[in-house]
């Protein structure tokens, strides 16, 4: 689970920051298991490269950008279950916003594993266009779910009392 919490305060300016909101992503996902993961390895190994490079470069620390970020939850999220929890998504700013939601969007639809994601936000438009979702999206698995369910119903008589033909 990654959670981020934004806010558009000026004495807190990274509450409302794309950058900020991935690279908090990123590590809270990186160590959400007992043992790191193979791209949590990865981003490790990066974070190292980065850190000898800064001390012989500059004094400055580089930190992921948001490309690099989107890359590192996507590679995450492909090798096991993940939630991300955005909590008043409003407080960020609109073109901010907009590309927090198409990474979020991509991430969700490209993964190879189970993505949740839940969103809380003020009734905004512009975010309920970006975000919603329509019943064509979850479709299957609605489907799979109903049949599963029915099936275990079946199976322990619990449909029809217990009298289900073999043609259902």
């Amino acid at each position: 689970v990654a959670y981020f919490y934004c806010a558009n305060n000026t004495s807190e300016p990274g509450r409302a920051d794309l950058n900020e909101i991935l690279q908090s992503m990123v590590r809270q996902l990186a160590f959400a298991g007992r043992s790191p993961s193979g791209a949590s390895e990865a981003l490790l190994a990066d974070h190292r490269r980065r850190e000898s490079e800064t001390k012989i470069v500059s004094f400055e620390r580089t930190r992921p950008g948001i490309k690099e970020c989107i890359k590192y939850i996507f590679n995450m999220t492909n090798l096991r279950l993940a939630t991300i929890i955005i909590d008043a998504l409003d407080e960020v700013h609109f073109e901010r916003r907009h590309n927090l939601t198409n990474a979020l969007q991509r991430i969700t639809k490209e993964s190879a594993s189970v993505l949740k994601l839940f969103i809380t936000s003020r009734d905004s438009y512009s975010i309920w266009k970006e975000i919603s979702i329509s019943p064509q999206d979850n479709r299957t698995d609605m489907e799979a779910f109903v049949h599963h369910q029915v099936t275990l119903a079946t199976r322990r008589s619990r449909l029809l009392n217990g009298h289900v033909s073999d043609d259902l």
